[in-house]
């Protein structure tokens, strides 16, 4: 598998899919002995790249942890990128920018 693979088991699973950081290091980094924080951090970045949020938000460095991978396209996805817009937006004190709204209507009529 590689990171293909992994996007694609993601999406087949209907946007969410749990994974064990051990399968993730056989996955996307068979050559590495151990997780590293920058290599983490590397896949974290990869996976975004290739539209799947992790949660953590970044993939943590201890083996027997579980993550969760989402599509950002999917109903799930679009609630967790507008809710962190919210969140971030709310603690610098701003309201959230009037374009956000239309996308919570899209997402509702979605689900």
């Amino acid at each position: 598998m590689g990171y293909a693979e992994v996007v694609g088991a993601v999406k087949l699973d209907g946007g969410v899919k749990r994974f064990s950081m051990v399968t993730i290091k056989q996955e996307l980094a068979p050559y590495r002995d151990r997780l590293g924080a920058a290599l983490c951090k590397q896949m974290t970045e990869e996976l975004r790249k290739r539209g799947i949020l992790t949660l953590p938000g970044t993939l943590p460095t201890d083996e027997r942890e579980w993550v969760i991978l989402i599509d950002e396209k999917s109903a799930l996805g679009d609630a967790l990128v507008l809710a962190t817009k919210a969140m971030l937006m709310s603690r610098i004190g701003m309201p959230m920018p009037p374009g956000a709204h239309e996308k919570h209507k899209r997402l509702a009529r979605r689900l």
